[in-house]
Formats: structure tokens, C-alpha cells, sequence
């Protein structure tokens, strides 16, 4: 009798296993053997494109959308498709995916999107280069987002030349408490390379200040997030983790941001705090850089990062170097001072 009750209880146990991975994940688990058929691209492609300013927001390749016959799982399950591309024949490295995932079976890539892709490849503007695509293909979670417990499925991989346009800077704005909530006068986030991630600094006067995102100096599309990680449209509040400048990433691929503290300032014999105290820079959105206007005197300084040594620049024979010389002033006065940390540019100007 107990070795009956044994069996049962074993059985029972598997089904209610089996349910709840069902119930858990929104559809049963699909592994790569049970892939029928890999998705296939049904057109030609141009031995060689090339993009340009006037065509951004056209559809690549002149097309209304890449047409594909999806992949054929033994199971029937949502999936979703997307492009990527890649500088390796086997995608083994340096690969990017184009756009956003969809369930349909054209695939709209605007120039401007597999622009962005190139750059992030490394491909350089006006200059040709060879890319491989293919149609990568995953089983849908049920939410809209690929499931990252299965393995996706590609069709072969097609090759042309390309000619990427250089790509002009974009922004996203951060209206919120420290602003009075307007878009217009709000913080800017930039992205250099237009490649969907904006990074930006916000000076909160107090922990828990209040912000969100928003696509232009308006509210007409706007982000917020509940978990303080993830972005969602119309979205709750964000709230700063503490007071004073923070640095924010924005990435509009994935809809995710980060936040972490970030200060520029400048310490020195030359400076108002000396050696002891930092002269705090400001962020300077439309030039990109840290400035600050200060009471010089005679002697050195150097830009250091949130008060500390850890992270410090001087100039070495002329060279904006980490851990660098100390930087002299000659004369006492008024000075306009500069650092541009993405070109690594230090100024110090008398005004």
C-alpha cells in the first residue's frame, strides 16, 4: 500500500510540476529540437546600400518591411522576430540587433535604425563595410518580450556592402521637481551617436526628488518606472536615490535606465578650498561638458570625480592625462573653467 501511495504521490506531484511551469511562463517550455523549420527571408537584397541624411526615416532598403516565413515549432507558440546583423559571417562577435521585435511577418527597419546598429558595430560614416543579417527568431514570453529561457532560431544569413551616414546627436529631457516639472527648461540626456542610449546629469536638490522622461520638450510621450530600473510609457514617477548630481543612462532599446552619483570639481592651492575642499563644477548640457567660474590664485589644480583621488586629471606634457601633473595658473583673476570628459579637454580661460 505504501509503495501504491508512493507512485501516486510521484504522479500527482508531476502534474502539478508541469502545471505550474505552464501557468509560471505562458506557454510550455520549447527547446531547439523542436524547432520544424528556421525562418527564411523571402527577398533579394542589393549588393550594396548606401544610407544618407535624406533617407533616415525611410524604410531600409526601400521596402515597406522584410518579409520572412517564421519559424515552424512542433508546439504552436507565439514567437517573435527581429534583425540582426553582424561584421562575422557566424555572428560569433560584434552583433546587433535592429529595431524592435515583432510577431508579424514583415519586419520594418527604418534606415535610421540599422544606422544606429552600424555605429554601434563600429563601422565607420561614408566609409563602406560589409555586414551579414539574418531574421532571428525566439518563442514570445506572452508579454510582448522574447523568453530568455529558450534558445531562438535564425534563418541563414544573407551579406552586401553598406555606407553608414555619420550619425548627428539626439536627446530625451528630464522634467521634474527640481524644475517644476517643465520639459522645456528641464536637464537634457544625449545620445552622441543617435544610437538609442542618452546619458545626462541631474543636480536634485533632496533624496527622493521626483522626475520622469519625455521624448521631446513636451509631454506628449513621456516614461516613468515603478521599479526604479525599468521604463514604462506614462509610467510612475522616477525618484532620485539621494541629493546632488547624479548621472542617468537611458536606453530606449531595452527601456531600461541606470542612476549613480557623478561630480566634477576642481581642487588645488589655486582654488577657493585649496587642497582640502573641491570646487564643485556644473553640467553644461549644450556644450557637454563640466564648467565652473571661480576665484583663481597662483598655483596648480587639478578635476577630480565625486571628491575623491580616485578618479583625478592633470595635464602631462600637454596631455590630458589620468593621475596627471597638477595644472598651473599663473596669475590670479577670474577663470572660466572647462572639462570635457568625453573628449578629455581640460580649460581654464580668464574672464
Amino acid at each position: 500500500m505504501k509503495r501504491i501511495f508512493n507512485i501516486l504521490f510521484t504522479i500527482v506531484a508531476g502534474i502539478f510540476l508541469f502545471t505550474s511551469c505552464e501557468t509560471d511562463r505562458g506557454v510550455l517550455p520549447v527547446l531547439d529540437s523542436d524547432v520544424l523549420s528556421k525562418p527564411v527571408i523571402n527577398m533579394a537584397f542589393e549588393s550594396s546600400y548606401i544610407i544618407d541624411a535624406d533617407n533616415l526615416a525611410l524604410p531600409f532598403a526601400n521596402l515597406n518591411g522584410i518579409n520572412i516565413t517564421p519559424a515552424v515549432y512542433s508546439t504552436d507558440v507565439p514567437v517573435l522576430n527581429q534583425i540582426e546583423i553582424s561584421t562575422s559571417a557566424d555572428f560569433s562577435a560584434n552583433s546587433a540587433l535592429v529595431g524592435s521585435p515583432t510577431s508579424s511577418d514583415t519586419i520594418v527597419v527604418l534606415n535610421k535604425d540599422m544606422n544606429s546598429a552600424l555605429t554601434s558595430l563600429g563601422l565607420t560614416p561614408n566609409e563602406e563595410g560589409v555586414i551579414f543579417l539574418h531574421v532571428k527568431t525566439v518563442v514570445s514570453a506572452n508579454t510582448g518580450s522574447p523568453s530568455t529561457q529558450l534558445l531562438p532560431s535564425y534563418s541563414d544569413a544573407v551579406s552586401f556592402n553598406i555606407t553608414p551616414y555619420q550619425p548627428q546627436p539626439a536627446w530625451i529631457y528630464s522634467p521634474g521637481a527640481y524644475n517644476s516639472w517643465d520639459p522645456a527648461s528641464s536637464e537634457a540626456l544625449c545620445s552622441i551617436t543617435d544610437n538609442g542610449i542618452y546619458v545626462g546629469y541631474i543636480n536634485f536638490p533632496e533624496a527622493g526628488s521626483e522626475f520622469k522622461f519625455t521624448k521631446d520638450k513636451s509631454w506628449d510621450t513621456n516614461w516613468g518606472s515603478s521599479d526604479g530600473a525599468t521604463l514604462t510609457l506614462n509610467g510612475d514617477n522616477i525618484t532620485s536615490p539621494g541629493a546632488g548630481y547624479y548621472q542617468i543612462t537611458v536606453n530606449l532599446n531595452t527601456l531600461t535606465f541606470a542612476m549613480k552619483p557623478y561630480s566634477w570639481g576642481i581642487i588645488g592651492d589655486a582654488t577657493p578650498g585649496g587642497w582640502d575642499t573641491d570646487t564643485d563644477m556644473t553640467w553644461n548640457a549644450a556644450n557637454q561638458r563640466w564648467e565652473v567660474t571661480a576665484p583663481l590664485i597662483a598655483g596648480t589644480f587639478k578635476v577630480r570625480l565625486n571628491h575623491d583621488w580616485g578618479t583625478n586629471y592633470g595635464i602631462t606634457q600637454g596631455v590630458v592625462t589620468a593621475g596627471g601633473d597638477n595644472i598651473s595658473v599663473g596669475a590670479a583673476g577670474t577663470y572660466l573653467v572647462t572639462f570635457d570628459e568625453a573628449n578629455l579637454v581640460i580649460t581654464w580661460t580668464l574672464q
